[in-house]
């Protein structure tokens, strides 16, 4: 096993992925991302010099200890983190909730909103700060803006 930082990594946060369409889709996502303005570059660039690895993957369910997350229950996006240093981040583009923004309107997520959602659990991870979902808002919000995307305040998840 080797520690993180000692083996050098691809700096690619797509890594191999089942369907080119797919990795498509992703390497699409983290481009509109990284095209945003300069949060947003600055989001992806560290997460891809971090010696904690990052990878995406396009999924309808994640495992973690053993056990079976559904995406459909999480929102969409589901990230987990091992004590290995790998970030691993699921999506499923299609399946996305309905977020209270703001000022208080109903929207429901886009593909690239999903994607820097979890993104941004990755990085809070990878630089040891807390992970909770006001923090995550308080670092994408302003991505979301320069994206055209609306300011998230909090899920609605259906009942």
């Amino acid at each position: 096993m080797s520690y993180p930082g000692t083996k050098r990594h691809p700096k690619s946060l797509v890594g191999k992925v089942k369907r080119k369409l797919r990795q498509w889709q992703l390497r699409a996502l983290v481009a509109l991302i990284r095209h945003s303005g300069p949060r947003g570059s600055a989001l992806i660039r560290s997460l891809e010099k971090s010696i904690f690895i990052t990878r995406l993957y396009v999924a309808t369910k994640a495992r973690e200890y053993g056990k079976t997350v559904r995406l459909r229950n999480t929102g969409g996006g589901y990230s987990t983190f091992s004590k290995g240093g790998i970030n691993r981040i699921y999506i499923h583009p299609s399946m996305r909730i309905h977020y209270r923004a703001t000022d208080g309107s109903k929207v429901r997520e886009t593909s690239a909103g999903l994607l820097l959602h979890e993104l941004g659990h990755a990085w809070l991870a990878n630089h040891n700060r807390p992970n909770s979902e006001r923090a995550v808002r308080r670092l994408t919000n302003p991505i979301r803006r320069a994206l055209g995307v609306k300011p998230e305040r909090r899920p609605i998840f259906p009942k």
